[in-house]
């Protein structure tokens, strides 16, 4: 998926941005909150609003890469 146009919205206390696009119908945030817990790793969330107000919520994971790709 390939969003366009967005804008990014800073938190007053610096600790989290938020990526926003609308693509058609729909309303796009990528919440990205900066390490607030020891292990010191950010925290993604992704946020998707439909026509209707019906919104969708996932939290995102690292994951570590494959390693066929740790060469590229």
């Amino acid at each position: 998926m390939i969003l366009r146009d967005g804008v990014i919205e800073k938190s007053a206390s610096g600790n989290k941005l938020e990526f926003v696009f609308i693509n058609k119908d729909s309303l796009y945030v990528m919440e990205y909150l900066l390490p607030l817990t020891e292990d010191g790793r950010p925290k993604f969330f992704l946020e998707i609003t439909d026509y209707r107000n019906k919104k969708s919520t996932w939290k995102m994971e690292e994951i570590p890469l494959p390693r066929y790709l740790l060469n590229i």
